[in-house]
Order: structure tokens, then sequence, then C-alpha cells
């Protein structure tokens, strides 16, 4: 979750972090890699799976890993074996999946303009997987190379990435895409490449949790306006680490917000 003063600082004052000098590639990249590979995989084949499936995946996996192979050894040597662990438990998945579904859109943009009164706002997203059903509904799926979120961050508001876009989804705002009537249902892929090298998370309500998630979806549309509209009006500030047990340990633009000045200074009462 970007916190508002990194947003500010990003979009307002257009200050992008630069990339580290001769760093060697990490855990970003590799999820890149792995998004990469399975979007252009169901991109080429967005209905049915081809009869040569692994053979097709394995081709566009040795193109992408190539740089890395040749430039990083080292890094090859760990990330391939994970990548060819979680590749055959993702022909499973998709083989399991294909028979309910009419069409797969991998990495598809979203766009939603969202009228303020006078002005409007605009929620920009990049899908990893919308799926579509023979019956009009349909799933949108998030690969994580990472962990990803709990229930109880997405309920409260802390991981909202999911259920926006599928308040967008239902506002006909990704490409090429119809609006859809019901809610999604959203769906993470932990995809790590370990033990358990590729997991299917469904998002549902935490343990004591009344509301399901056509009920979070609407609440997450109607807090993210309401935010929008404290911003537009300046009753709210763009802080950082508005909540700093889900900060980064380090953020791209505390420098620029002197986290550790007002960190160390403590409260009034030498806490």
């Amino acid at each position: 979750m970007r916190d508002p003063y990194s947003i500010f600082a990003r979009h307002v004052l257009g200050l992008d972090p630069l990339d580290p000098l001769a760093a060697a590639p990490g855990v970003a990249t590799r999820g890149s890699l792995v998004h990469d590979v399975f979007a252009e995989f169901a991109g080429r084949h967005p209905t049915d799976l081809p009869p040569d499936a692994a053979e097709r995946l394995l081709n566009l996996a040795v193109n992408a890993f190539g740089d890395i192979e040749a430039e990083y050894p080292n890094l090859y040597a760990e990330w391939w074996p994970r990548y060819e662990r979680m590749a055959s438990a993702y022909l499973d998945w998709e083989a399991q999946r294909r028979p309910g579904l009419t069409r797969v859109y991998p990495e598809v943009s979203g766009r939603w303009v969202i009228p303020m009164g006078r002005e409007t706002f605009t929620l920009r997203a990049r899908a990893d997987r919308i799926e579509l059903r023979p019956d009009g509904t349909a799933c949108i799926v998030d690969y994580k190379t990472g962990t990803p979120p709990s229930g109880k961050m997405i309920f409260s508001g802390f991981s909202p990435q999911l259920t926006l876009e599928a308040a967008m989804l239902m506002h006909g705002a990704f490409a090429d895409l119809p609006a859809v009537k019901t809610t999604p249902d959203l769906l993470y892929v932990h995809a790590s490449g370990g033990r358990k090298p590729f997991v299917p998370i469904p998002v549902k309500p935490p343990r004591g949790e009344e509301r399901g998630v056509e009920a979070i979806v609407a609440e997450h549309a109607a807090r993210l306006r309401g935010l929008v509209a404290r911003f537009m009006t300046g009753e709210a500030a763009y802080t950082a680490r508005p909540y700093p047990q889900y900060a980064s340990k380090y953020g791209a633009y505390d420098h620029l917000a002197r986290v550790l000045e007002w960190s160390l200074a403590g409260d009034e009462s030498g806490e």
C-alpha cells in the first residue's frame, strides 16, 4: 500500500526513484519474468490450450530468462528451478480452469473515470488476468511471487488492489471487456516456485467478518471516492507513513519526507 506522500512525490511533483547503479536483478525482476511468461502464453492461447502447451510455455520461458542465464548465471541457477516447478503446476491449473472459461485476457489495462462534482478522477490499473465465463461472470487473477495479502488486510482496506479492479470491471473500465453485472471472483495465486510452487488463494472474508466480497468491493469503491474528495478539497494531507505497521522498512521517498528525523524525535513524552 502506498502512503499519500509517495503518491504526492511521484504524481504531483513528478519525481521517480532512480534505479541503483550496477545492481544485480532482484526479486522484482524475477516476478516480472514470471508475469511476462504467463501473460504471453495466455495471450497466445486465450481460449483453448494447445496440445503441445508444455513445449510452447518452455520456449517462452527460455527466451524470457535468456539474459539472466547469460549475464547472471548464479541467479539463473536459483531462479530457473523455481520457475520449472511453478510452470508444471501452472499448466495443471490452466487445464483445470479452461473448460469453464470462454476467454482469458492477460495484462489488460483499465481506466475508470469517476465523476467528482465539477471534476473527475481517473483510476488506472493493469490486471494480471481477467477470466470471462459463459454465464457472463468473471474472475480477476493476480500472480504474486511474494506473499499475497491476507483476507484481513484486504477487508480492512490496506490492500484494495483486486477489490478496486473488480469495481472497475463492473463499470466497464477495462479495454475490450464488457461490464459484468455481478461482482467478480477474486483470486491471488502465490507463484513462489518453492515447496508449494503455485497456490491459488481465493479472496474470502476472514474469520469473524460478516461482510462478503460483494459488499467489500462496493465499500472500497465508495471509500476511494470519499478519499479522493478529501484530497481535492484539501481536507486530507499527503502524509508519510500514516499506518507505520503496514509500511515497508525503507521507502523510496523517505528522505524527502524526512522520515528518519521525525521518527527519531518521538513524541512530547519522550517515547
